[in-house]
């Protein structure tokens, strides 16, 4: 059986939609274990859209048992911790995890993208959360 941070980290995924009023665009397409966040092309009146899609069932549990309400922090601190995680997560072979918490997917992180809120804090609790089944991260927030 699989432990939750294998699972998890073999089965994360996030997805670019881009919405536009003709509907959904066709072209998501990226390399398999890449995340190419920056592939759409953004037109007069259509509305990029981000989602951060975890496929492990304990994620939502734990994270309605520990999460602060959005308002305890600024996108900006989320954002800026966010850009150093994905480092270490892109970067996993100075952290000594155990073989089944290594990051299988590789995170395209456009620090320039505007994701919003939504997509931040939930990519900071999920980092959170990998940190605390795992101890993946060498430095990590004061206020996760």
């Amino acid at each position: 059986m699989k432990t939750p941070g294998l699972y998890l980290a073999t089965l994360i995924t996030m997805v670019l939609i881009l919405c536009s009023h003709r509907g959904f665009a066709e072209n998501l397409s990226a390399e398999p274990d890449t995340l190419n966040l920056e592939e759409a092309v953004e037109e007069k009146n259509d509305t990029l859209e981000y989602e951060l899609v975890i496929f492990d069932p304990a994620f939502e549990d734990w994270f309605q048992r520990v999460r602060r309400p959005k308002s305890f922090y600024e996108e900006s601190y989320l954002k800026r911790w966010n850009e150093e995680l994905v480092h270490q997560w892109n970067n996993p072979g100075h952290i000594p995890v155990r073989r089944e918490c290594m990051p299988e997917t590789y995170l395209d992180y456009d620090k320039d993208a505007d994701y919003g809120m939504e997509l931040e804090y939930r990519l900071f609790y999920f980092f959170r959360y990998m940190h605390e089944h795992c101890g993946l991260f060498p430095v990590t927030p004061g206020r996760w």
